[in-house]
Parts: structure tokens; C-alpha cells; sequence
């Protein structure tokens, strides 16, 4: 049965206010348990801490395992390796630091960053070790491969703790550009470490590496997209 109510009644209950106990009440049930948000570092903040990050951690794995490839390169072949390795990772910070942010304006896209580190990767090791002799190639480059790895698995927890200031605004990419980042401090290690400069061995054990890590990446990010469809399945609200 409808609830009738003539004009004067209703005219009371529209001027009719709640007592200042009940507003109080009503604002602790919706705002009572919100705790001031932490603002994110900004953009150029976060792309130094993982460069400088990079850096610190590359070096670290390099000075227990030694230092053979630094010394093994000519000036000029460190110089161009290393400047290069740098970019790439200032590159990966920046397109990570974009999927990070909610609402940050993405100034670079993270798949033509992939792309670009390993064609970069690829031209620069082609011009700076123009040798493919292939002499034990397995037998000295699984121990690369493994080191690298390693060093790889190690990047990714801070990697991890500095995605988890923001909030991935695409997985996919930020998952992928997370890896490759993690994926290039094997290299940095690596180039510090391996005194073979040979083209073939850097391509395939030393460029494996973030190839290993954008592998694992895509199946963490299918895991985690199965793991939502089966949570909310489609055409369920």
C-alpha cells in the first residue's frame, strides 16, 4: 500500500532537518575510516631513483663476480656501451613511470620503447664487437645467461616496491616494461663482467636476458588477466 501524505504534512517533512548526532553519525559511516592519501614523487623523482637504482644494482652484482668485461673494452667501446645501456634503462624508467601514474600524460609509448631498446641494443653490440665466431658458444654463454638472470630476479623487487607507489593504468605494458627494465641490469652486470666481446654471445646470452624477463612478463600479466576473467566472469555485473 502507497503511503499518502497531504500537502501539509508533506510540507513538514520536506522542512524537516536531522539533528546534528545524526549528520555526525552519517559523516563517520562514510568518511570515518578514509586516511589521507600519500602524495607520488614526481615524474622526474621517480625516473631518478630507478636510474640511480639501475646503476647501484648493476654494480653491486658486477663487484663479487669481477669486473673481466670492463677491462677487456677498448675507452671508446665502454664509453658507447655503457652511455647506450644508460639510455635504454632512463628510457624504460620513463615509460614505466607514466603507467604508474593515473591520469600522468604518457609522454613515450612503452611498446615502441621495447622495440627500441632491442634494436638499439642489437645496432650498437653489431658495431661495437664485430666478431660471430661461435667456439664454445653454449658451454661459455649458459653461465652469462644464468648470471644475468640472477641479477635480473634481484632488479625486480625494487622494481616491484616502485610500482606499487602508483597504480598500474595498463597492465600489460607496465608488467612488460617493468621486465625489460629489470631484464637490462643483467646486461648492465653482464657488460661489466664478460670479457667475451663477441658479437653472437652479447646478442643471444647477454640480450637473453631481457628477452627472459618480457617472456616472464607476458605470463604473469596472462596469469593475472585469467585470474580476473575467472573472478568476474564476463557478463556478469
Amino acid at each position: 500500500m502507497e503511503a499518502k501524505f497531504d500537502g501539509a504534512e508533506f510540507e513538514e517533512i520536506r522542512e524537516a532537518k536531522p539533528s546534528a548526532a545524526h549528520v555526525e553519525a552519517i559523516r563517520n559511516r562514510i568518511v570515518g575510516d578514509l586516511n589521507p592519501v600519500k602524495p607520488l614523487p614526481s615524474d622526474g623523482a621517480l625516473v631518478t631513483a630507478m636510474t640511480a637504482c639501475f646503476i647501484c644494482l648493476g654494480v653491486a652484482c658486477a663487484i663479487p663476480i669481477g669486473w673481466k668485461g670492463f677491462h677487456a673494452m677498448t675507452v671508446s667501446q665502454r664509453l658507447a656501451d655503457y652511455v647506450v645501456i644508460l639510455l635504454c634503462a632512463v628510457s624504460l624508467a620513463l615509460a614505466l613511470t607514466g603507467e604508474i601514474i593515473p591520469g600522468a600524460r604518457r609522454r613515450v609509448s612503452p611498446v615502441f620503447v621495447l622495440v627500441a631498446v632491442f634494436a638499439i641494443a642489437i645496432a650498437v653490440t653489431a658495431v661495437l664487437f664485430p666478431d660471430y665466431s661461435t667456439a664454445q658458444f653454449v658451454r661459455k654463454g649458459v653461465p652469462c645467461l644464468t648470471i644475468g638472470t640472477v641479477c635480473a630476479i634481484l632488479a625486480a623487487v625494487p622494481v616491484w616496491r616502485v610500482m606499487r607507489l602508483g597504480m598500474l593504468t595498463e597492465r600489460v605494458p607496465g608488467i612488460l616494461t617493468a621486465a625489460m627494465l629489470s631484464g637490462m641490469v643483467g646486461v648492465f652486470t653482464l657488460a661489466l663482467h664478460c670479457p667475451i666481446l663477441n658479437a653472437a654471445h652479447i646478442l643471444i646470452w647477454h640480450l637473453g636476458v631481457p628477452a627472459l624477463g618480457l617472456a616472464a612478463g607476458v605470463l604473469l600479466a596472462a596469469r593475472r588477466f585469467v585470474s580476473n576473467r575467472t573472478v568476474n566472469p564476463p557478463g556478469l555485473p
